[in-house]
């Protein structure tokens, strides 16, 4: 059986100057082409987009939210202040160490094995070595400013987060930089913070005032990349989510363009890096397994006609669209197909798109995690026996897609149409062999384009099942 489950924590964005996104509501926007497997000023109607959600937050670029598992915004913030989902200030939440003019000012996630409390961390502008966090319960700041201690290097402008590979705890990550940098992990439990980092050496750079960039984990925790702005690098390699180690770490550091915004696609195949005059696109099996960056399969997309002079920042949206901040415009940038390396459609949406207020370089960071699919293995049934699968389809999902493509890895495939106001699937299906199979799961567009799919095993075996005829036992069929 497998369930995959709608994750709305990361349903309302606030960014910029007063503005936001919710994918609570959904409208149709038109857009232009930029470039990738779009004719360039082509103009395109792109579907089930969010809406605009006014905020109080005033930010160039670092900004943070998170909503709950319905999709109502809790709160939000720039790093120097939490508001509530009012918009009002919330009580104590002022004066936090962050700044709004760091590129990741900080990031929120649940305090472990509370319903109730919450951890802001945040940290402030170039060489503040001042990363913290607050907890926040019920609306309210109970503890403020509490520094993150043992960091080596001198913290500032980029920090992230990831639940642990126990799915409880969480990994606070900041980099430290100084005559070498580091890459410094806290693990945050339900008891509380451990005192002493998880501390990985990147090695002999300086990553100096100008390492104002983005850091990303990818969702299943096993790899990064980094970006420095002014010194024009990029870090990447692994990372282990039980341990809080990086590893194979590589630094290129001949760009000729200054990388900012870091994204990978929702599948995890393609890693997306924004810089001040378009975007490169890496091969992320390739990014992390090659010893050079020059052997990996990439592309370059100079996105010159859209005006672009500063940098702006990706982030995955719930719709598995990478949205990408468009300076001083009331628009964004869309790449509408993050998984297709081949034929990327990369649009503009502007001026109608935020008709109140303006985006900066920034859009909200959140924990890695939020955007990893949850799936259960199938418990092994006989073979000639019905092997039965649910998936739970999100909201947003079942306004995108039309139907399901089941392929049961035995070479059958069933498309199931998707109903609306539906959310629960249920298929079964006879496998005749014994064997271990993998069964993928793809919601599908009315225009035959794939959403992201969810996997799951099924297991059979050959069962020669003897039983005294007064004793009635379901030795392995169970569902």
């Amino acid at each position: 059986m497998q369930s995959v489950y709608a994750q709305k924590e990361t349903y309302n964005w606030v960014f910029g100057q007063a503005t936001g996104l919710t994918w609570n509501s959904l409208r149709d926007v038109n857009a232009t082409g930029l470039g990738g497997g779009v004719t360039v000023g082509s103009s395109t109607t792109l579907k089930s987009l969010p809406v605009e959600l006014i905020s109080s937050i005033s930010t160039q670029e670092g900004c943070f939210t998170l909503s709950n598992s319905t999709g109502t915004m809790q709160f939000y913030s720039d790093g120097m202040n939490i508001w509530k989902n009012d918009n009002s200030l919330m009580t104590n939440g002022t004066g936090l160490n962050g700044d709004k003019s760091s590129a990741q000012s900080g990031i929120i996630f649940p305090y472990p094995t509370s319903t109730t409390k919450y951890v802001a961390v945040s940290v402030g502008l170039n060489l503040a070595d001042n990363v913290s966090y607050n907890i926040i319960d019920n609306n309210v700041v109970t503890s403020k400013n509490i520094r993150l201690n043992g960091a080596s290097g001198s913290t500032g402008e980029t920090v992230t987060s990831i639940r642990h590979a126990d799915n409880s705890s969480y990994w606070i990550i900041a980099l430290g930089r100084g005559t070498n940098s580091y890459l410094n992990a806290w693990k945050f439990t339900s008891t509380g913070l451990v005192a002493t980092p998880v501390v990985s050496l990147i090695g002999n750079y300086t990553l100096g005032n100008g390492a104002c960039g983005y850091l990303k984990i990818t969702p299943d925790g096993k790899h990064f990349v980094m970006t420095t702005f002014l010194d024009k690098k990029i870090v990447y390699g692994d990372f282990n989510n039980s341990t809080g180690t990086f590893s194979n770490i590589k630094v290129v550091t001949a760009l000729q363009n200054s990388p900012y915004g870091v994204e990978f696609s929702r599948d995890q195949s393609l890693v997306y890096i924004s810089s001040s005059t378009g975007i490169m696109v890496y091969k992320a099996d390739e990014l992390f397994s090659k010893p050079n960056i020059n052997d990996v399969t990439q592309k370059t997309y100079s996105l010159v006609n859209d005006g672009i002079g500063s940098p702006g920042a990706l982030q995955i949206g719930p719709d598995e669209r990478i949205y990408w901040a468009n300076y001083n415009t009331r628009g964004l940038r869309i790449i509408d197909n993050p998984n297709d390396f081949d034929n990327p459609m990369i649009y503009s949406v502007s001026n109608l798109f935020i008709a109140n207020n303006f985006s900066f370089q920034g859009l909200p960071s959140f924990a890695a995690n939020w955007f990893q699919g949850n799936s259960e293995v199938k418990r092994t049934v006989c073979s000639g026996y019905d092997s039965k699968f649910t998936v739970t389809v999100s909201d947003l999902e079942g306004k995108l897609a039309t139907s399901l493509k089941w392929d049961f890895g035995d070479g059958t495939i069933i498309d199931q149409p998707i109903t609306t106001g539906k959310t629960s699937y249920d298929m079964n299906h006879t496998y005749t062999v014994q064997g271990t199979y993998r069964v993928t799961i793809t919601p599908v567009k009315s225009n035959g384009s794939a959403l992201t799919s969810r996997k799951v095993s099924a297991s059979t075996l050959d069962c020669e099942i003897k039983t005294n005829r007064m004793i009635r036992v379901d030795l392995q069929n169970g569902q």
